[in-house]
């Protein structure tokens, strides 16, 4: 056993000092930083983060490495915990399935992300924490960010998109690969595409689509946690594509969205949508809608940025159902997003109202801001920005386009980091402004060294 864990250790230690060069055409050692506490018994804890990365052509991965440990100062003791590298002993009963799965889990938490190609490509994907999702034409799920867990932890999420190949094209979002709280995905069919680009028309672009979107937990599972949806969304989907090239696409689409039970899935509101979509290259994207119900209530915004966080306005006991379409009314939806993938920079903000015949209600403006990794060795964050506006008699009525330049009914909370010198600089917090702009908040900040 000792000699086992001298190899792994030797092998880790190789692994850490020369982090694949040789498939490397670009990447880093990253860096080590320190983060220590202390207590009035002279004793304390320990962090050592490293954060090394690599890259070949269009594949990158970053990992996220941590060594632990406690100490003493009288008598001078060390104590290191490898836990997190060891492999675990099978319990008893477990079968060989279930224990290569607790394997798994715990050695790919070492990696912090890691993705092949841009968004739009013939072939992409990203593991990690999901970042600015849009699921086809963003019906069932628009500009998301998963912000269930902190800044500085990961999530084993997946965003897979293959196509067209041929006539069929398939993207896949699951948020947590081991113990998933969403899962979406979507298939095409392009039934007018042609194999030779120069008789390609407008009409041979169009898609033909099915989306959906669940949380495949049970509400037995998870007592007490609102962020649990009990709702199975789908979406029947035309889409027409008015230019599509490598400079960038925009697209016209008209949707059938269903909800339901996970075994009654039309069982639920049903609503028509309809507007326009479109990206420059990789980088840039819009989408402009507007939904309707035609059937029932339809909520709208059922899986949006903040469900699953305790922090976000969006997290709420009524399970989802915040936001109800009634018949008669009409849903107006503006997107804006930024996907930089090789600098792992992503922005969204989100335009949101309802109109009815009594006017406009339910304004509400979502926007996130993550940056990954450091930006020019300096600066990385997670910050969100909420501002829901009150319905009348609520409170301090604002116009919708006045009220984005004032600070009434903002909320902001996230994390910032920034490094200057050697010294790292991580500030965790929240700010909220009411209806007469007057604030409150309340953050914390930690210090900690960069070695290397």
């Amino acid at each position: 056993m000792k000699k086992r864990l001298s190899i792994i250790a030797l092998l880790a230690t190789l692994f850490l000092l020369f982090p694949l060069p040789v498939f490397s055409d670009g990447g880093s050692l990253g860096t080590i930083t320190a983060i220590t506490s202390s207590d009035t018994e002279g004793g304390g804890s320990f962090n050592f983060s490293f954060s090394p990365g690599f890259s070949y052509k269009k594949f990158s991965m970053t990992f996220n490495l941590l060594l632990k440990g406690t100490y003493t100062t009288d008598p001078f003791r060390l104590a290191l915990d490898f836990s997190n590298y060891l492999i675990p002993e099978q319990e008893e009963g477990v079968s060989d399935w279930d224990y290569s799965m607790v394997l798994l889990k715990q050695y790919s938490a070492f990696i912090k992300t890691m993705h092949y190609g841009n968004r739009y490509d013939f072939f992409y994907f990203r593991y990690g924490k999901l970042d600015n999702i849009t699921l086809g034409d963003g019906a069932l799920l628009s500009s998301y960010f998963d912000n269930s867990v902190g800044f500085l932890e990961s999530r084993p999420g997946l965003n897979l998109k293959l196509g067209p190949l041929g006539h069929f094209g398939f993207e896949l979002v699951v948020d947590d690969i081991f113990v998933p709280t969403m899962i979406g995905a979507r298939g095409y069919l392009m039934p007018f595409a042609v194999d030779d680009p120069q008789k390609e028309r407008r009409i041979n672009r169009m898609e033909w689509a099915y989306s959906f979107v669940f949380d495949p937990r049970t509400e037995a599972d998870e007592e007490g946690d609102y962020s649990f949806r009990p709702l199975f969304l789908s979406s029947i989907e035309v889409a027409q594509p008015m230019f599509s090239g490598d400079a960038g696409q925009l697209t016209l689409f008209l949707d059938f969205l269903g909800q339901g039970e996970k075994d009654n899935i039309l069982g639920g509101g049903k609503a028509l949508r309809a507007g326009i979509w479109g990206r420059s290259k990789s980088l840039f994207l819009f989408n402009l809608s507007a939904t309707t119900p035609i059937d029932g209530v339809y909520y709208s915004d059922y899986f949006t940025t903040g469900y699953n966080n305790p922090n976000s306005n969006e997290y709420d006991s009524s399970l989802g159902q915040l936001y109800p379409l009634h018949i008669g009314s009409v849903r107006l939806d503006g997107t804006l997003g930024m996907n930089w993938d090789s600098e792992q920079i992503y922005a969204g903000i989100r335009l949101r109202t309802n109109l009815s015949g009594e006017g406009f209600s339910g304004q509400r403006v979502l926007g996130t801001v993550r940056i990954d990794k450091l930006f020019r060795n300096f600066i990385s964050l997670d910050v969100n920005y909420e501002k829901i506006y009150p319905t009348e008699g609520e409170g301090n009525m604002e116009s919708f386009f006045p009220g984005l330049f004032t600070l009434n009914n903002v909320y902001l909370y996230g994390t910032v980091q920034l490094r200057v010198r050697g010294v790292e600089f991580d500030v965790t917090g929240t700010v909220k402004f009411d209806e007469y702009a007057q604030i409150s908040y309340q953050w914390d900040l930690a210090v900690s060294m960069v070695f290397l």
